[in-house]
């Protein structure tokens, strides 16, 4: 697959604003919306119906809830740590002159 796109389209966006606001262009597929609701789907089914202990179907949310939560946080430290680096190697008068590089590294 080859891409065709101008150098200064990968740093437009200057901001995490700017980004999530294009990627709300981007929308779901069929696939994922029929999947998502099967899955839905199949835990209602095993919450209402399958399990009638409700100290088991508790004991599942809450591990499941820890799971979601932990998966969040990690994606969340990788978008910034990653926006950092894009953020930090944009700035363009940090390269400019090997004046200020010496005197950013000197503090």
């Amino acid at each position: 697959m080859s891409y065709s796109f101008e150098d200064k389209d990968l740093t437009s966006e200057k901001s995490l604003w700017d980004v999530y606001k294009l990627s709300r262009r981007i929308l779901p597929s069929k696939f994922q919306v029929i999947f998502l609701l099967l899955i839905m789907l199949a835990l209602g089914l095993n919450a209402f119906v399958l399990v009638d202990d409700e100290a088991i179907i508790l004991g599942d949310v809450r591990k499941w809830s820890e799971f979601g939560f932990n998966f969040s946080i990690t994606t969340l430290g990788f978008l910034i740590a990653g926006f950092t680096i894009f953020a930090t190697l944009s700035v363009s008068a940090l390269i400019s002159t090997p004046k200020t590089i010496r005197s950013v590294l000197l503090i």
